[in-house]
């Protein structure tokens, strides 16, 4: 088997934004082969499909997607702030300026192909878990509750990236305050 001649991690940086901003069907073998600077037969032969390569790219995001959440979720010890940041930084149009990659997935791609839908479930049951876990922290009642209401306003934020309709002044907090307060 010959050695790879390229990173992997570059390969899936770049594809990640061209899926991101063209979605999976937009995008074609001739635009993957032009941002990779593979050819088609190692793209093939190194992911297998383009199937395969986007689901590889889906992971890679996903991971570092989870790491932010974290880490916003974990950004403070008062339960409000932690919960803005997370509300914050995804409402930023210049951290998702097409919307989120999943959220995009969810929408094209969640209904045709099965490996694919199971990622995007296994990625929105994790995201709204570590939600879960925040609140449980917090000592918050109805964990899982909240935790629903709260990852359904953050997927209506990203879908309404799409369209790139504003936010009211001081909706995020809103957010924040309807969910928390018992």
């Amino acid at each position: 088997m010959k050695p790879k001649l390229f990173d992997e991690q570059q390969v899936l940086e770049k594809v990640i934004e061209l899926f991101w901003q063209h979605g999976f069907e937009g995008t074609s073998m001739q635009m993957l082969q032009n941002t990779t600077g593979l050819s088609r037969a190692s793209i093939y032969h190194s992911f297998e499909s383009k199937n395969a390569l986007f689901r590889r790219a889906l992971g890679q995001y996903l991971s570092n997607l989870g790491k932010i959440y974290a880490g916003c979720l974990n950004s403070s010890e008062n339960l409000p702030e932690a919960l803005y940041c997370l509300l914050n930084y995804i409402s930023d149009p210049n951290r998702f300026p097409r919307s989120c990659l999943l959220v995009l997935s969810t929408l094209e791609l969640a209904q045709h192909e099965e490996q694919t839908q199971m990622m995007i479930q296994r990625a929105h049951a994790a995201m709204q878990q570590a939600v879960v876990e925040r609140l449980k922290k917090a000592q918050i009642n109805e964990p899982d509750n909240i935790a629903q209401m709260l990852c359904i306003q953050i997927y209506g934020l990203l879908v309404l990236h799409k369209t790139a309709m504003p936010l009211q002044e001081n909706a995020l907090e809103r957010i924040v305050q309807s969910l928390i307060v018992q």
